[in-house]
Protein backbone atom coordinates (compact mmCIF):
# COMPACT_ATOMS: atom_id res chain seq x y z
CA UNK A 1 0.00 0.00 0.00
CA UNK A 2 2.11 3.34 -1.05
CA UNK A 3 2.31 5.88 1.38
CA UNK A 4 3.27 9.81 0.83
CA UNK A 5 5.64 10.79 3.25
CA UNK A 6 6.02 13.49 5.39
CA UNK A 7 8.18 13.18 8.39
CA UNK A 8 7.63 15.90 11.54
CA UNK A 9 10.38 15.51 14.54
CA UNK A 10 9.43 14.61 17.71
CA UNK A 11 9.50 17.45 20.28
CA UNK A 12 7.75 18.28 23.30
CA UNK A 13 8.43 22.51 23.07
CA UNK A 14 6.61 24.74 21.26
CA UNK A 15 3.46 23.16 20.73
CA UNK A 16 0.83 25.39 19.33
CA UNK A 17 -2.39 23.23 18.71
CA UNK A 18 -5.00 21.59 21.21
CA UNK A 19 -7.43 19.25 20.79
CA UNK A 20 -11.23 21.21 20.40
CA UNK A 21 -11.76 22.91 24.17
CA UNK A 22 -15.24 21.12 24.11
CA UNK A 23 -13.71 17.49 23.45
CA UNK A 24 -13.63 14.99 26.61
CA UNK A 25 -10.61 13.15 26.47
CA UNK A 26 -10.50 10.17 29.14
CA UNK A 27 -7.37 8.55 29.39
CA UNK A 28 -5.15 6.97 32.12
CA UNK A 29 -2.31 8.54 34.50
CA UNK A 30 0.01 6.92 37.15
CA UNK A 31 -1.32 7.47 40.14
CA UNK A 32 -0.10 6.23 43.78
CA UNK A 33 -2.35 3.39 45.07
CA UNK A 34 -0.98 2.88 48.52
CA UNK A 35 1.15 -0.66 47.29
CA UNK A 36 2.63 0.81 44.43
CA UNK A 37 1.73 2.88 41.72
CA UNK A 38 -1.49 2.26 39.55
CA UNK A 39 -3.43 3.34 37.21
CA UNK A 40 -5.88 6.44 37.58
CA UNK A 41 -8.56 6.91 35.26
CA UNK A 42 -9.79 10.69 34.38
CA UNK A 43 -11.64 13.19 32.43
CA UNK A 44 -10.16 16.43 30.46
CA UNK A 45 -12.78 18.72 29.73
CA UNK A 46 -12.41 22.19 28.59
CA UNK A 47 -8.99 22.37 30.88
CA UNK A 48 -10.21 20.93 33.72
CA UNK A 49 -9.15 17.21 34.58
CA UNK A 50 -11.39 15.15 37.13
CA UNK A 51 -11.19 11.64 38.48
CA UNK A 52 -13.13 8.81 37.38
CA UNK A 53 -13.85 5.82 40.23
CA UNK A 54 -14.68 3.03 38.98
CA UNK A 55 -14.30 1.34 42.02
CA UNK A 56 -11.09 -0.64 40.83
CA UNK A 57 -7.25 -1.10 42.36
CA UNK A 58 -6.45 0.15 38.88
CA UNK A 59 -7.30 1.01 35.53
CA UNK A 60 -5.33 -0.61 32.87
CA UNK A 61 -6.15 -0.18 29.13
CA UNK A 62 -9.40 1.40 29.08
CA UNK A 63 -10.94 1.64 26.31
CA UNK A 64 -14.52 3.39 25.82
CA UNK A 65 -17.14 2.47 23.45
CA UNK A 66 -18.15 3.84 19.96
CA UNK A 67 -21.30 5.37 22.39
CA UNK A 68 -19.30 6.89 24.89
CA UNK A 69 -21.55 5.11 27.67
CA UNK A 70 -19.02 2.07 28.16
CA UNK A 71 -15.12 1.69 29.86
CA UNK A 72 -13.63 -1.65 29.25
CA UNK A 73 -10.76 -1.92 32.01
CA UNK A 74 -8.16 -4.52 32.95
CA UNK A 75 -7.77 -4.79 36.93
CA UNK A 76 -7.11 -6.74 39.42
CA UNK A 77 -10.75 -8.13 40.79
CA UNK A 78 -11.35 -5.89 44.42
CA UNK A 79 -13.17 -9.17 45.34
CA UNK A 80 -9.76 -11.29 45.29
CA UNK A 81 -6.64 -8.86 46.11
CA UNK A 82 -4.57 -11.37 46.54
CA UNK A 83 -5.11 -13.17 43.31
CA UNK A 84 -2.42 -13.05 40.63
CA UNK A 85 -4.60 -13.22 37.57
CA UNK A 86 -6.90 -10.32 36.31
CA UNK A 87 -9.77 -9.49 35.07
CA UNK A 88 -11.70 -7.64 32.20
CA UNK A 89 -14.64 -5.22 33.81
CA UNK A 90 -16.92 -2.49 32.09
CA UNK A 91 -17.63 0.60 33.60
CA UNK A 92 -21.19 2.21 33.04
CA UNK A 93 -20.43 5.95 32.50
CA UNK A 94 -24.45 6.79 32.89
CA UNK A 95 -24.71 4.36 36.09
CA UNK A 96 -21.52 5.04 37.57
CA UNK A 97 -21.26 0.74 37.84
CA UNK A 98 -18.84 -1.39 37.77
CA UNK A 99 -19.06 -5.03 36.43
CA UNK A 100 -17.35 -8.44 35.61
CA UNK A 101 -16.94 -8.93 32.37
CA UNK A 102 -14.67 -11.85 32.03
CA UNK A 103 -13.11 -13.71 35.25
CA UNK A 104 -9.61 -14.98 34.47
CA UNK A 105 -8.40 -17.57 37.41
CA UNK A 106 -4.44 -18.89 38.47
CA UNK A 107 -4.32 -22.16 38.22
CA UNK A 108 -2.12 -24.59 39.63
CA UNK A 109 0.10 -26.61 36.93
CA UNK A 110 0.56 -30.69 37.25
CA UNK A 111 4.82 -29.52 37.45
CA UNK A 112 3.59 -27.05 40.69
CA UNK A 113 4.27 -24.12 38.48
CA UNK A 114 1.12 -21.55 38.16
CA UNK A 115 -0.50 -20.14 35.15
CA UNK A 116 -1.16 -16.32 35.17
CA UNK A 117 -3.58 -14.84 32.92
CA UNK A 118 -4.71 -11.03 32.36
CA UNK A 119 -6.43 -9.00 29.93
CA UNK A 120 -4.91 -6.20 27.93
CA UNK A 121 -6.40 -4.32 25.21
CA UNK A 122 -10.02 -4.55 24.50
CA UNK A 123 -12.74 -2.70 22.65
CA UNK A 124 -16.65 -2.40 22.00
CA UNK A 125 -18.28 -3.13 19.17
CA UNK A 126 -20.33 0.15 17.48
CA UNK A 127 -23.58 -0.95 18.47
CA UNK A 128 -22.44 -1.98 22.29
CA UNK A 129 -23.24 -5.72 21.99
CA UNK A 130 -19.56 -7.12 21.35
CA UNK A 131 -16.81 -6.77 22.97
CA UNK A 132 -13.15 -8.00 21.90
CA UNK A 133 -10.28 -8.22 24.06
CA UNK A 134 -6.91 -10.15 24.00
CA UNK A 135 -6.03 -12.58 27.54
CA UNK A 136 -2.44 -12.98 28.39
CA UNK A 137 -1.65 -16.19 29.67
CA UNK A 138 1.75 -16.60 31.34
CA UNK A 139 3.38 -19.58 33.40
CA UNK A 140 5.25 -18.81 36.68
CA UNK A 141 7.95 -21.03 35.24
CA UNK A 142 8.58 -19.19 32.33
CA UNK A 143 6.87 -15.54 32.89
CA UNK A 144 7.76 -13.31 30.67
CA UNK A 145 5.19 -10.51 30.42
CA UNK A 146 3.31 -9.48 27.12
CA UNK A 147 5.74 -11.84 25.55
CA UNK A 148 3.69 -15.02 26.60
CA UNK A 149 1.15 -16.50 24.75
CA UNK A 150 -1.99 -13.88 23.46
CA UNK A 151 -5.52 -14.86 23.22
CA UNK A 152 -7.68 -13.15 21.17
CA UNK A 153 -11.20 -13.13 22.68
CA UNK A 154 -14.81 -11.95 21.99
CA UNK A 155 -17.32 -11.68 24.67
CA UNK A 156 -20.94 -10.49 24.58
CA UNK A 157 -21.45 -7.23 26.38
CA UNK A 158 -24.75 -7.72 28.06
CA UNK A 159 -23.87 -10.71 30.37
CA UNK A 160 -20.08 -11.75 29.07
CA UNK A 161 -20.54 -14.30 27.33
CA UNK A 162 -17.51 -15.79 25.72
CA UNK A 163 -17.89 -16.51 21.70
CA UNK A 164 -14.67 -18.30 22.12
CA UNK A 165 -11.40 -16.92 20.54
CA UNK A 166 -10.71 -15.52 17.05
CA UNK A 167 -7.43 -16.25 17.36
CA UNK A 168 -4.12 -18.07 19.84
CA UNK A 169 -1.11 -15.72 19.07
CA UNK A 170 2.26 -17.57 18.20
CA UNK A 171 3.80 -17.09 21.61
CA UNK A 172 7.13 -16.07 22.88
CA UNK A 173 8.72 -18.37 20.71
CA UNK A 174 7.84 -16.43 17.72
CA UNK A 175 6.70 -12.82 19.39
CA UNK A 176 9.71 -10.98 20.02
CA UNK A 177 7.67 -7.87 19.91
CA UNK A 178 4.81 -8.83 21.59
CA UNK A 179 3.31 -7.34 19.07
CA UNK A 180 0.65 -9.72 18.68
CA UNK A 181 -3.38 -8.25 18.99
CA UNK A 182 -1.81 -5.12 20.01
CA UNK A 183 -4.97 -2.64 19.86
CA UNK A 184 -8.21 -3.37 18.94
CA UNK A 185 -10.67 -1.24 16.60
CA UNK A 186 -13.88 -2.07 15.44
CA UNK A 187 -15.38 -1.49 12.61
CA UNK A 188 -18.63 1.25 11.90
CA UNK A 189 -20.78 -1.94 10.90
CA UNK A 190 -20.29 -3.69 14.37
CA UNK A 191 -19.48 -7.35 12.41
CA UNK A 192 -15.87 -6.62 12.32
CA UNK A 193 -12.60 -5.15 13.79
CA UNK A 194 -9.25 -4.69 12.92
CA UNK A 195 -6.22 -5.67 15.18
CA UNK A 196 -2.45 -6.34 14.43
CA UNK A 197 -1.57 -10.36 13.83
CA UNK A 198 1.25 -12.32 11.80
CA UNK A 199 1.20 -12.03 8.05
CA UNK A 200 3.00 -13.18 5.25
CA UNK A 201 6.11 -10.59 4.15
CA UNK A 202 8.30 -11.15 1.78
CA UNK A 203 12.33 -9.26 2.29
CA UNK A 204 14.21 -7.54 0.16
CA UNK A 205 16.33 -10.64 -0.17
CA UNK A 206 13.74 -12.63 -1.15
CA UNK A 207 13.26 -14.62 2.15
CA UNK A 208 9.75 -15.76 3.53
CA UNK A 209 9.08 -14.49 6.99
CA UNK A 210 5.98 -13.29 9.09
CA UNK A 211 5.56 -9.87 10.78
CA UNK A 212 2.24 -7.90 12.37
CA UNK A 213 0.30 -5.66 10.10
CA UNK A 214 -3.36 -4.93 10.61
CA UNK A 215 -5.58 -7.79 9.94
CA UNK A 216 -9.64 -7.52 9.57
CA UNK A 217 -11.57 -10.11 12.00
CA UNK A 218 -15.10 -11.03 10.74
CA UNK A 219 -18.21 -12.42 11.92
CA UNK A 220 -18.95 -15.83 10.44
CA UNK A 221 -22.21 -17.71 9.94
CA UNK A 222 -21.51 -19.37 13.33
CA UNK A 223 -21.30 -16.31 15.41
CA UNK A 224 -17.44 -16.86 15.77
CA UNK A 225 -14.62 -14.61 14.69
CA UNK A 226 -12.21 -15.33 12.20
CA UNK A 227 -9.55 -13.72 10.27
CA UNK A 228 -10.99 -12.12 6.78
CA UNK A 229 -8.65 -9.67 5.03
CA UNK A 230 -5.09 -8.36 5.67
CA UNK A 231 -5.54 -4.27 5.41
CA UNK A 232 -1.23 -3.65 5.46
CA UNK A 233 1.74 -5.49 5.22
CA UNK A 234 4.91 -4.60 7.12
CA UNK A 235 8.49 -4.66 5.66
CA UNK A 236 11.37 -6.60 7.04
CA UNK A 237 14.94 -6.26 5.56
CA UNK A 238 17.70 -8.38 5.12
CA UNK A 239 21.05 -6.51 5.63
CA UNK A 240 23.59 -8.29 3.45
CA UNK A 241 26.31 -7.60 6.21
CA UNK A 242 23.96 -9.73 8.69
CA UNK A 243 21.31 -8.45 10.61
CA UNK A 244 17.52 -7.81 10.31
CA UNK A 245 15.28 -4.69 10.36
CA UNK A 246 11.47 -5.90 11.02
CA UNK A 247 8.19 -3.27 11.28
CA UNK A 248 5.65 -4.09 13.31
CA UNK A 249 2.13 -1.91 12.66
CA UNK A 250 0.05 -1.71 16.18
CA UNK A 251 -2.93 0.31 18.02
CA UNK A 252 -5.30 0.41 15.23
CA UNK A 253 -7.97 3.32 15.46
CA UNK A 254 -10.61 3.81 12.97
CA UNK A 255 -11.77 7.60 12.20
CA UNK A 256 -15.93 8.02 13.13
CA UNK A 257 -16.70 8.05 9.56
CA UNK A 258 -15.09 4.52 9.22
CA UNK A 259 -13.28 5.21 6.02
CA UNK A 260 -9.63 6.05 8.02
CA UNK A 261 -6.97 3.70 10.10
CA UNK A 262 -4.59 5.77 12.15
CA UNK A 263 -2.01 3.17 13.27
CA UNK A 264 1.69 3.59 14.60
CA UNK A 265 4.68 1.83 12.69
CA UNK A 266 7.54 0.63 14.73
CA UNK A 267 10.75 -0.17 13.33
CA UNK A 268 12.77 -2.37 14.99
CA UNK A 269 16.93 -2.80 14.09
CA UNK A 270 16.96 -5.87 15.08
CA UNK A 271 15.06 -8.53 16.76
CA UNK A 272 17.59 -8.70 19.72
CA UNK A 273 16.19 -5.47 20.90
CA UNK A 274 19.34 -4.19 21.68
CA UNK A 275 18.38 -0.88 19.91
CA UNK A 276 15.21 1.40 20.54
CA UNK A 277 12.46 1.22 18.19
CA UNK A 278 11.46 4.09 15.64
CA UNK A 279 7.60 4.68 15.48
CA UNK A 280 5.85 6.93 13.19
CA UNK A 281 1.97 7.76 13.29
CA UNK A 282 0.15 6.88 10.05
CA UNK A 283 -3.32 7.29 8.67
CA UNK A 284 -4.45 5.22 5.58
CA UNK A 285 -7.90 5.16 3.81
CA UNK A 286 -7.97 0.89 3.05
CA UNK A 287 -10.17 1.24 0.44
CA UNK A 288 -8.81 3.91 -1.75
CA UNK A 289 -5.46 2.45 -0.81
CA UNK A 290 -3.61 5.61 0.12
CA UNK A 291 -2.26 7.12 3.19
CA UNK A 292 0.78 9.25 4.71
CA UNK A 293 3.22 9.55 7.43
CA UNK A 294 1.71 12.14 9.71
CA UNK A 295 5.27 12.08 12.24
CA UNK A 296 7.87 10.24 12.48
CA UNK A 297 9.39 10.07 16.67
CA UNK A 298 12.51 9.78 17.56
CA UNK A 299 14.10 6.48 19.04
CA UNK A 300 13.68 5.73 22.33
CA UNK A 301 10.11 7.09 22.77
CA UNK A 302 7.22 4.44 22.56
CA UNK A 303 3.12 4.73 21.58
CA UNK A 304 0.55 4.33 23.99
CA UNK A 305 -2.40 4.26 22.07
CA UNK A 306 -4.50 6.90 19.71
CA UNK A 307 -7.88 8.14 19.07
CA UNK A 308 -9.61 10.16 16.56
CA UNK A 309 -11.68 13.29 17.64
CA UNK A 310 -15.24 13.07 17.29
CA UNK A 311 -15.19 15.38 14.08
CA UNK A 312 -12.24 12.88 12.56
CA UNK A 313 -10.13 16.05 12.37
CA UNK A 314 -7.52 15.79 14.79
CA UNK A 315 -6.04 12.61 16.71
CA UNK A 316 -4.79 12.21 20.28
CA UNK A 317 -1.92 10.06 21.07
CA UNK A 318 0.29 9.19 23.90
CA UNK A 319 4.06 8.76 23.39
CA UNK A 320 6.47 7.95 26.34
CA UNK A 321 10.12 6.74 27.10
CA UNK A 322 10.74 3.00 25.58
CA UNK A 323 11.59 0.55 28.49
CA UNK A 324 14.95 -0.11 28.79
CA UNK A 325 15.86 -3.27 31.19
CA UNK A 326 19.62 -3.74 31.42
CA UNK A 327 20.72 -2.67 27.94
CA UNK A 328 17.64 -4.29 26.34
CA UNK A 329 14.63 -1.80 24.83
CA UNK A 330 11.79 -3.84 25.90
CA UNK A 331 8.59 -3.13 23.28
CA UNK A 332 6.79 -1.41 26.27
CA UNK A 333 6.30 2.41 27.34
CA UNK A 334 7.18 3.44 30.83
CA UNK A 335 3.58 4.72 31.92
CA UNK A 336 5.16 7.40 33.91
CA UNK A 337 6.92 9.26 31.20
CA UNK A 338 3.79 9.52 29.27
CA UNK A 339 2.52 12.69 27.97
CA UNK A 340 -0.51 13.11 26.11
CA UNK A 341 -0.01 14.92 22.43
CA UNK A 342 -2.69 15.73 19.43
CA UNK A 343 -1.87 16.44 15.61
CA UNK A 344 -4.67 17.28 12.74
CA UNK A 345 -5.68 14.39 11.01
CA UNK A 346 -4.17 15.92 7.45
CA UNK A 347 -0.23 16.38 9.65
CA UNK A 348 0.79 19.53 10.79
CA UNK A 349 1.75 20.76 14.10
CA UNK A 350 1.80 18.83 17.20
CA UNK A 351 -0.34 20.22 20.03
CA UNK A 352 -1.41 19.11 23.65
CA UNK A 353 -4.79 18.90 25.80
CA UNK A 354 -5.61 21.17 27.74
CA UNK A 355 -4.85 20.71 31.42
CA UNK A 356 -4.04 16.92 30.54
CA UNK A 357 -0.25 17.36 29.66
CA UNK A 358 0.29 13.77 30.83
CA UNK A 359 -1.41 10.73 30.61
CA UNK A 360 -2.05 7.18 28.33
CA UNK A 361 -4.40 5.64 26.28
CA UNK A 362 -6.54 7.85 25.36
CA UNK A 363 -10.08 8.07 24.35
CA UNK A 364 -12.29 10.90 23.24
CA UNK A 365 -15.66 10.77 24.05
CA UNK A 366 -17.77 11.58 21.06
CA UNK A 367 -19.65 14.85 20.32
CA UNK A 368 -22.42 13.49 18.63
CA UNK A 369 -23.23 9.95 19.22
CA UNK A 370 -25.48 9.13 16.27
CA UNK A 371 -23.40 10.66 13.65
CA UNK A 372 -20.59 7.84 14.24
CA UNK A 373 -22.66 4.85 13.35
CA UNK A 374 -21.84 5.28 9.36
CA UNK A 375 -21.28 2.03 7.78
CA UNK A 376 -16.99 1.67 6.48
CA UNK A 377 -15.17 -0.51 4.70
CA UNK A 378 -15.89 -4.15 5.81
Amino acid sequence: MPFSFRFFSFLLLSVSVSVPACAQVIFGARVNGGNGPVTGLFQASGGTVTPINTGLPSNDFASLSPDGTMITISSADPAQPNEASTDLFAYNRVTGQTRRLFNNTTQTQPDGSHLFASPMFSGTSADGTLVAFVNVLASSSNSQGGGAIRQLKVLRASDGFDLGDAELGHGNQTDYFQSEFNGIAWTRSGHSFVTPAYVPVTTNSGRQTIAAGLVLFARQNNGSFARAQTITVPQVFDNPGGGIVVQTHAMPAISPDGQRIAFFRLTWPNPLLTQPATPELIVINPSQGTGSVLAQFNPGVFPLGVAWSADGGTLVFSLANQVNQSGSWAPAGDPASAGLLTIPASGGALGSVAGAPSGYFPNVVPGIPGLIFRNGFE
